[in-house]
């Protein structure tokens, strides 16, 4: 017997990669090249959806549209109680201010809707593995939203709250119920900028894996959102409130004199 022959074991044994394996591989492989050559000559007109600059947009939007749901309910602050004159008053000062702030964050959502419409798409037909091929031709991509998310992002960067405050028959009418029916529009808005903020927060995780690089920014922004729904519910209890002191001093106007709260 030859001692010196190489012993043969099955761990040895060069296995030649399968067909459906090779294919998966040059599948892979080509996949990977999600970027066109004709992505560098427009690359300042349409941009990578999985590029670090869309993703940087993406969590500087998330910031604003959080401060735009905070600044919302301060409006329904605006109607109070003036016990001297035994009238219902406004804050001027604080409707000038949350007008400002409100308009500052309005530009982001209006600049979110240019992004929308500058930023490609995978192709449904080219998306195998997670991804394809993506679409480059504008007038694809605006067609595309147009059809699914430019009526929800437009009603959400809508200034309603400053036109429907400022308006002269918010301010001049003496009837506390078409003051507050007014407000009621703002509650609208806000669910809806609300249930963006959910939607990006789902679309960042499954970009980036988690919204917050950091476990404790993980944890101030699950916090910041408990807060904002005490914040909620603390803005509609004043505004019930307040509804239900004009209310009384309607009642005790007409049994007083039958009809003057009408």
């Amino acid at each position: 017997m030859d001692t010196d022959s190489p012993k043969l074991s099955r761990f040895e044994i060069e296995q030649p990669p399968s067909p459906k394996k090779k294919n998966k591989r040059a599948i892979s492989q080509s996949l990977t090249r999600v970027f066109s050559e004709d992505y560098k000559n427009i690359e300042g007109s349409i941009f990578d959806p999985r590029g670090e600059r869309v993703k940087q947009w993406n969590k500087y939007f998330l910031v604003a549209a959080l401060i735009s749901i905070a600044i919302d309910p301060l409006f329904y602050y605006l109607p109070e109680v003036n016990e001297e004159e035994m009238c219902m008053d406004e804050d001027t000062s604080l409707k000038i201010i949350l007008t400002v702030i409100r308009s500052v964050v309005d530009m982001f959502y209006a600049y979110h809707v240019y992004v929308r419409f500058r930023t490609a798409y995978d192709a449904p037909s080219t998306r195998l593995l997670g991804r394809g091929e993506l679409v480059l031709d504008p007038f694809k991509i605006s067609q595309r939203y147009l059809k699914r998310d430019f009526t929800l992002d437009l009603l959400a960067a809508l200034p309603i709250p400053q036109v429907m405050t400022w308006l002269p028959f918010f301010d001049n009418s003496e009837m506390i119920s078409t003051k507050i029916s007014v407000l009621y529009f703002i509650i609208i808005q806000f669910f809806l900028r609300l249930y963006l903020v959910f939607k990006l927060t789902s679309h960042i995780t499954q970009e980036t894996g988690v919204v917050a690089e950091s476990t404790l920014a993980g944890a101030v922004y699950n916090i910041l959102l408990f807060l904002l729904a005490a914040h909620v519910f603390g803005a509609c209890f004043y505004l019930l409130a307040i509804v239900r002191q004009g209310m009384c001093w309607k009642e005790v106007c007409n049994l007083e004199e039958p009809g003057c709260g009408e």
